[in-house]
């Protein structure tokens, strides 16, 4: 408002600091306002208000509360005030109790102002009394609208005729909160001047009949705590909220102090952190007390919270400190292939299980690298715990049931984890590879084949595997992968190598009659197992224990196979 706005007193409460609930309208009423000479006002505490108790006043409008006219910050002193006590307070600034401050000149314009009293802050106030000399009504242009809330003359007045001076002239100073306000607040109980003489209330500390003893209180501040952060394995770095309670019962007792999962609290910074924690008072009064709080220490990468440290006890309500914090890892580990496969796979290395490295052949290296490759400042490790190798580029075993019979993955000498073999991939879940911060492991893979080989599975044909980001999982308490390219072995290698040993009838001979054409016998060059040396081409001869015309019959081998067809067998 501009000067010539009536001047409206607005008093601000931080509920949170206060032994008395939330101030509200009527808990204090203006009886005295000057604007000549030095400008001041007074008003009366109804209630008891409690030390850090903060009241704002302004000649601002209600609904431009920083539009740029003057505001008064007053603080309750270390004793509060109890029912009736009168403060006065000047624009210089300063007050007879309390510590004052100001932003911008309240400076009281003599043609008609007002003055608001509010609790809050400017931007959401709750306004709990009022003062207008702008002439007796509200509405007018020295003193803006009724502040909502307020009711005149009851928390509010608008003094008649608009004078420069006046006060509330004792009428009633001992009597209940609400009759006190219906005198204070009525316009024939002021003494009121225009002649530069300034008016004074004259009636001393009023008495309040009905005045409440003050309620326990817990103070906490600041009321939020948050980036509680940390990168690797914690815990976070401390921060602090100061604890205070006033008015407390019994008159010696403890305050718990109960922090939510996965935060500490601690009396000591740098020690004795712990989930929830006693702190003493006596005399009623907790003194200022530093609670120092932190996000625990090994959680997984989240955010955590917000939730409640609650601080309870003294007959006070609780009180509660939002904290939240979040833990971060690394993204940036990886898996990369490593060679270590073989040219062949005998198609006898058929031992089950694989317990050591004699057992079964390795065919690839890969590396887990946390950080992938280089230093990512977490100070975690990376914890492989399940993978799944499938089916690489140029693999020429479709059908991995037919021919793998066990598979296990080594780090170094030991074993890992068993594999789960399906038909085009294998499954190792539930391990625990940990490779320390800014490190590498190297597992190899190792397989043995069915004996014989399923009817998916020849000699020369070669795995190829393959693992990819999607398929990789490291656990949430190390460090996180990053999406890494999907990594191959090398093709063309770890080739199946049937060596033959053997020749067996692969289709075996019918009984046919003298002189018919016995249907094709075919005889292959195999292992031990039955499985068909692909590589044979030599020379296969058939002989009978008969007659049989053109006996002995010989046929190259085709891909390990001599056909043989045409056969008759004679008299």
């Amino acid at each position: 408002m501009i000067k010539n706005y009536a001047l409206t007193l607005l008093i601000s409460l931080f509920a949170l600091f206060y032994g008395h609930s939330q101030l509200s309208a009527g808990d204090i009423a203006i009886v005295q306002y000057n604007a000549d000479g030095t400008d001041d006002f007074s008003f009366v505490a109804l209630v008891e208000i409690s030390p850090g108790q903060v009241i704002f006043f302004t000649d601002n409008e209600e609904n431009t509360l920083t539009g740029g006219e003057g505001t008064i910050e007053w603080t309750a002193p270390a004793g509060g005030l109890s029912c009736g006590d009168i403060i006065t307070i000047t624009t210089a600034p300063s007050a007879t109790a309390g510590t004052v401050s100001e932003n911008n000149d309240l400076n009281f314009n003599a043609d008609g102002d007002s003055v608001l009293a509010y609790t809050g802050s400017a931007a959401s106030p709750t306004f709990i009394a009022a003062l207008s000399n702008d002439g007796g009504a509200w509405g007018g242009a020295g003193d803006g609208n009724l502040p909502p809330g307020l009711t005149n003359g009851t928390s509010a007045i608008a003094i008649s005729p608009e004078v420069d001076n006046c006060a509330y002239n004792a009428t009633l100073t001992n009597d209940t909160q609400n009759n006190l306000l219906g005198a204070i607040n009525n316009n024939g109980n002021w003494t009121l001047t225009s002649n530069t003489v300034n008016q004074s209330y004259a009636g001393g500390t009023m008495t309040v009949t009905d005045c409440a003893p003050p309620s326990p209180a817990i103070i906490v501040s600041p009321a939020v705590l948050t980036g509680l952060d940390y990168t690797g394995p914690g815990p976070s770095a401390e921060q602090t909220y100061t604890l205070s309670g006033t008015n407390l019962t019994p008159a010696s007792g403890n305050i718990a102090v109960t922090a939510p999962a996965n935060f500490e609290v601690s009396l000591t910074s740098g020690g004795g952190f712990a989930g929830a924690i006693n702190v003493s008072y006596s005399g009623s009064t907790l003194a200022n007390t530093t609670i120092y709080v932190r996000l625990a220490a090994g959680l997984g990468a989240a955010t955590y919270g917000p939730s409640n440290i609650s601080n309870t006890g003294g007959g006070a309500s609780t009180e509660n400190v939002s904290v939240e914090g979040t833990v971060s890892i690394s993204g940036a580990s990886d898996i990369l292939a490593a060679g270590g496969e073989s040219a062949s796979i005998s198609s006898l290395e058929n031992v089950t299980p694989l317990n050591t490295t004699a057992d079964g052949v390795e065919v690839w290296q890969f590396q887990v690298r946390d950080g992938g490759g280089a230093p990512d400042g977490d100070a975690l490790a990376t914890i492989l715990t399940d993978l799944t190798i499938t089916q690489g580029i140029g693999n020429q075993v479709t059908t991995w049931t037919d021919a793998i019979q066990h598979a296990a993955l080594f780090d170094g000498a030991a074993k890992v984890a068993d594999g789960a073999i399906s038909a085009t991939q294998i499954d190792f879940n539930g391990m625990n590879v940990s490779v320390n911060d800014d490190t590498n492991k190297t597992l190899s893979l190792r397989i043995s084949l069915i004996c014989p080989l399923g009817p998916d599975a020849f000699d020369g044909e070669d795995f190829t595997f393959r693992i990819t980001n999607a398929n990789t999982t490291f656990s949430p308490t190390g460090s996180a992968k990053a999406a890494f390219s999907q990594q191959n072995s090398t093709n063309d290698q770890n080739i199946i190598e049937v060596t033959s040993t053997e020749l067996r009838f692969t289709t075996q001979p019918v009984t046919t009659g003298v002189n018919t054409v016995m249907s094709a016998v075919v005889v292959s060059a195999t292992d031990s197992c039955g499985n068909i040396d692909v590589d044979f081409t030599g020379d296969i001869g058939l002989t009978s224990s008969g007659t049989m015309l053109g006996d002995p019959i010989t046929v190259t081998a085709v891909n390990g196979s001599a056909v043989f067809v045409g056969l008759n067998g004679i008299e």
